[in-house]
């Protein structure tokens, strides 16, 4: 039997979707033939593929353009009056311990610093064994207000002399007063780093036989090479929760935080960021199979560099602590900043991948990499970033100016989001208004796009005319993916927008973002999601056209965001959802998450009955937790335990003594034992939903159990 590909046990586990496959490597949904990419547009990055190239276009350089939980209690999913244990965010300074990668001259480190904590890099003083050292301490970024004007620090970078570490480890302690610190002669991150091979080990395998037991054995493993960055000679190690407070990476918690707080219901995201982050960095606890296709070409695949990978592993860092996910997200974050173009046509743009596509160009991770490391390369890339975005004249220019580009001319919501963190890194990195300006010109239109009258859209998008629908509504053709008949609105897509709106909503205290959220839930809730069995159902969540069954296995209903999806100009709902579109669930709880937190903020839960619920806020819970329980269920079924070569037992290895070799290749023995195909999928699905426990935590909101199903069609059990 092949243990890889065939279907998951059709069996009731409790209504758990894998709870009886015990060691059996398994997949609960055959994917589907004829999934390939689309030949152009913007979506040329979509789920809905396992290869690992994406098409030439999505770009707009090109000028031719063609039953209600309740609220509180135990268990109830709802609101709870306990809250996570305090970060660690210290009000004096902070106490980290450095560790020695390789010999240098100068210790140097970096450090993230929460707003309103430090006012000036003068006053630090750092101490080693309560005795102070000779440091050089350097402003890397600063915490600006909405004016332009400093509110303090927000990154320092810190050097001493190698002697007062002689040995690998140094604890250090660096207090924001009391010192008379400055920062002549600290020497560039170039002289305190080494290049550096992220890398991984394979062998070859085979099932040797002797009294009866079988077993595998290996060959001596080999280093294979997945691409080369640069890494700092030491590595710092913070306190639990402090990274997380400096919201570097925006609205952050730790794993170890999630433990206390009562999340059970959700904390499958932080557990499976976990697994499939380490498959990831190919850190499974052994040596992979040799076959090509087991460990991938990360500068072949550039597609792997999209949705940004460097702020996937330093979130990683942050949430967890690990130091293997700073190291693969140091060399990352470099090789990433090492291919930015800062001049000419280039300006901007990820040279990874042969045709230029301004989707590739991330900030966010560059920002916390250069408030980790001082890599200047990162601030110049972040810089480069938000200046080819306020420069933009295809998609930025004609949106500042209120309206899109053309009926024919491409524009998705994954395209505004990216001008929106471009141009909201470029402020943080620099403080530029012209960067703000920018933004707040987008927001503008992006608000009257979404919450307009019939007349506004007529303005913002001439000829189109599809009613107001609480998202940013354009055409299957604008999308590169239908006719301008179409109406289309990508819930994954606009999932994208939330960091950068937050973090401007932190900056600005801007009402808009959250009625911006709250309209993008409701779009959610009736229009952008439908129920999936074993293939997609055309009907909504709140009108089902299929019963609830947890005794139904893996032919139990779920609920995923479409693809596409839209009113059209009669009012009818056009379904373009797509057979994997449960793969973008876990991404889409982030904006289900942003709304629950917006309703909460603007005192708007408690209202609106709506449907079956009692309340707006209810619903929007409900369609929280199936988007979640649709996540859940998803990893479960990427989540191949039998790759893991130590799971097979004699018995099991028997039926492969007459031909090893075929057998290994076939069950996939020695492969990431969490799938990621294409390598893009670790980060949309956990860049952003992970930032969902802080969002809902603010709010008091916590999912301390799943319970989906609680809308059912008439006639249901």
């Amino acid at each position: 039997m092949n243990y890889d590909t065939r279907l998951t046990w059709l069996v009731s586990c409790a209504g758990l979707l894998m709870a009886c496959t015990g060691n059996i490597d398994s997949i609960s949904l055959a994917h589907q033939s004829g999934q390939a990419e689309p030949s152009n547009g913007d979506s040329s990055n979509n789920s809905n593929s396992n290869s690992n190239s994406d098409s030439t276009s999505g770009t707009s350089t090109d000028p031719s353009g063609t039953a209600a939980e309740p609220t509180g209690g135990a268990g109830s999913g709802g609101t709870s009056a306990s809250t996570p244990a305090p970060a660690a965010v210290a009000t004096d300074g902070v106490k980290v311990d450095l560790t020695k990668l390789r010999s240098s001259s100068v210790v140097s480190f970096s450090l993230p610093v929460a707003k309103g904590r430090l006012a000036s890099a003068s006053t630090v003083q750092v101490l080693a064994g309560g005795a102070r050292l000779n440091a050089k301490v350097k402003e890397l970024l600063t915490h600006y207000d909405a004016s332009g004007k400093s509110a303090g620090v927000a990154a320092l970078q810190i050097q001493f002399p190698a002697a007062s570490m002689p040995g690998s480890t140094l604890s250090v302690e660096v207090r924001w007063q009391g010192g008379k610190a400055d920062s002549a002669g600290l020497v560039p991150y170039a002289q305190v780093s080494a290049a550096a091979a992220a890398a991984t080990k394979t062998t070859v395998r085979t099932i040797t036989s002797s009294g009866g037991q079988h077993r595998l054995t290996e060959s001596a493993p080999a280093t294979k090479v997945l691409f080369t960055g640069r890494e700092p000679n030491v590595l710092t190690n913070f306190p639990d929760g402090y990274l997380a407070a400096t919201d570097v990476l925006g609205k952050q918690v730790t794993a170890v935080q999630l433990e206390r707080a009562g999340t059970s219901g959700s904390r499958f995201l932080s557990d499976n960021f976990k697994g499939f982050g380490l498959s990831s960095i190919y850190a499974d606890g052994y040596s992979y199979h040799s076959d090509p296709t087991s460990v991938g070409d990360l500068e072949a695949d550039y597609s792997a560099w999209l949705y940004d990978r460097c702020a996937t592993y330093l979130t990683a860092y942050s949430h967890f602590g690990d130091a293997r996910f700073a190291q693969f997200g140091f060399k990352s974050c470099a090789y990433f900043a090492d291919r930015i173009g800062l001049t000419g046509t280039a300006l901007g743009i990820f040279s990874g991948k042969a045709s230029p596509d301004m989707k590739y160009s991330h900030s966010r991770g560059l920002y916390a990499y250069y408030a980790l490391t001082g890599d200047e390369k990162a601030r110049s890339a972040g810089v480069a970033i938000a200046d080819m975005w306020l420069n933009d004249a295809t998609f930025v220019a004609p949106y500042r100016a209120g309206h899109l580009r053309g009926p024919d001319k491409l524009w998705t919501e994954r395209l505004l989001a990216a001008s929106l963190e471009g141009l909201l890194y470029g402020y943080r990195f620099t403080g530029k208004t012209d960067y703000l300006i920018a933004f707040e010109e987008i927001v503008d239109t992006a608000y009257k796009h979404i919450t307009g009258s019939a007349s506004d859209l007529a303005s913002l998008n001439p000829g189109a005319t599809f009613p107001p629908q609480n998202c940013f509504i354009h055409s299957g053709l604008q999308q590169s993916e239908a006719t301008a008949g179409d109406p289309w609105c990508s819930p994954w897509m606009s999932e994208l927008v939330v960091d950068s709106l937050l973090s401007y909503q932190a900056l600005t205290g801007d009402t808009r973002v959250d009625e911006i959220f709250i309209r993008l839930g409701r779009f959610l809730r009736d229009v952008g999601t439908a129920y999936f069995t074993t293939d997609p159902v055309n009907d909504t969540f709140m009108k089902p056209t299929t019963c609830d069954d947890p005794s139904a296995g893996t032919e139990r209903r779920r609920l995923v965001p479409l693809y596409g999806a839209g009113l059209n100009a009669s009012g009818a709902r056009v379904n373009k959802g797509e057979w994997t579109d449960f793969e973008h669930c876990a991404d889409a709880s982030a904006l289900s998450a942003a709304a629950l937190r917006a309703l909460k903020r603007t005192g708007q839960y408690d209202k609106r009955p709506t449907g079956p619920f009692k309340s707006e806020g209810e619903s929007i819970l409900q369609l929280h937790h199936e988007l979640l329980s649709c996540a859940e269920r998803t990893f479960q079924e990427e989540t191949r335990p039998k790759r893991n070569p130590s799971s097979w037992t004699s018995q099991e290895l028997a039926a492969g003594a007459s031909n090893p070799a075929a057998f290994i290749l076939s069950n996939k023995i020695g492969f990431p034992s969490h799938m990621q195909e294409p390598t893009r999928k670790l980060s949309w699905w956990f860049n952003t939903s992970i930032q969902q426990f802080k969002m809902l935590d603010e709010v008091g909101i916590r999912i301390t159990a799943l319970r989906p199903g609680a809308v059912q069609p008439a006639g249901c059990k």
